[in-house]
């Protein structure tokens, strides 16, 4: 059996959502993966982690030995999370063996110039560059990426056995995730207090997870004549229990912010409410509107209307989350993201002047 192809990735610090999209990579390559959080696998785990001690100088991340381990150890391809704070992985993609191919991971644009110039003469480097989205993509590619070098791996999170409860009682307005001021939850108590007399009084708002405005929150809650129908719970990883969430809920909302709690939405079949605007790292483009989400203007009186449709409508919302987990299975699963690092890995760079766009 011909040996299978050694994949280095430099990360930053690995949380748990990525475990599982690192296991699946790992049934396709010898993957090793570097990085400077928490330990998130045991001795079994079918890829090998390494942690590297970290140093943090103002703003910036050094990993201290990364840069020894990567001229080092014998790899086919190394794979950079592109992090321009994260000294050691950016210097490692310059330093590593030349036998070795160079992908980046998850660039993006920002607001300052200098910083877009460094992240667009990387990808023009690299051998290929891995996106999170179609929109970023092209953005790179309008701005001097090759074509050859772009693929997409969308951004998701693991959803086992992802489906929509077809049984269960559906009575609340779900958030989950970390209560940050981008998301703006203090918008979603407010809109759900002024349509709460529009909707059948089973219907709750509930938050799961923790964060630093969420005293601010449970304050503001306090404040409104429905706060008995307002619910908090702490921050879940058992995933029966974030399932069980999922399962009673009508839609879930950040109003604020389009993140990974999108694809973990549709994932358990629960339309995804969000303003058009919203900050996202790209994820809000997996939100079709009216098909399988909704996107509303970035006021609070749209996002009122939204949630008394979706709570006075059971057919709408029902076709939404059927939708919804319809779209993940078909676009944003662990093995559709896995197979846009594939693509990359794989690519021949011999033939990438006449491969065809993949973004």
């Amino acid at each position: 059996m011909k040996d299978r192809k050694r994949v280095l990735i430099c990360y930053t610090e690995l949380l748990h959502y990525r475990v599982e999209v690192l296991k699946a990579l790992a049934r396709h390559y010898d993957l090793t993966v570097v990085h400077s959080g928490k330990n998130m696998t045991g001795p079994t785990s079918v890829f090998r982690e390494v942690v590297m001690p970290l140093r943090v100088v103002w703003r910036f991340r050094f990993q201290t030995g990364l840069l020894k381990y990567v001229r080092n150890e014998r790899f086919d391809t190394l794979i950079c999370f592109f992090d321009l704070a994260w000294v050691s992985i950016v210097v490692s993609f310059f330093v590593c063996p030349r036998n070795a191919r160079r992908i980046t991971w998850g660039l993006w644009r920002t607001q300052m110039p200098l910083a877009n110039w460094a992240r667009r003469l990387v990808a023009r480097l690299a051998d290929a560059n891995i996106f999170y989205s179609t929109g970023t993509a092209q953005e790179f590619v309008k701005r001097g990426t090759p074509k050859e070098k772009v693929y997409v791996a969308r951004n998701t999170v693991f959803v086992a056995n992802p489906g929509r409860n077809e049984s269960s009682i559906r009575d609340s307005v779900l958030f989950v995730g970390s209560f940050d001021m981008r998301k703006r939850n203090d918008v979603t108590v407010l809109a759900f207090a002024k349509a709460v007399t529009r909707i059948k009084k089973i219907v709750r708002l509930v938050f799961v997870g923790d964060g630093a405005c969420k005293h601010d929150t449970v304050l503001l809650a306090k404040q409104q004549k429905c706060y008995d129908r307002i619910e908090f719970y702490a921050f879940e990883n058992d995933p029966d229990i974030i399932r069980g969430y999922y399962d009673r809920a009508i839609c879930s909302v950040s109003f604020g912010q389009a993140g990974l709690s999108v694809l973990q939405s549709f994932g358990y079949g629960v339309p995804f409410v969000t303003h058009k605007d919203a900050i996202s790292g790209g994820e809000i483009e997996n939100i079709i509107d009216g098909y399988n989400g909704v996107l509303c203007d970035s006021n609070q009186e749209s996002l009122e209307h939204v949630l008394v449709d979706l709570c006075s409508n059971q057919i709408l919302s029902t076709q939404l989350g059927r939708n919804a987990v319809r779209y993940y299975k078909n676009n944003a699963s662990v093995d559709v993201m896995v197979s846009g690092f594939v693509s990359a890995i794989e690519s021949q760079p011999e033939l990438q002047k006449s491969a065809s766009p993949r973004c």
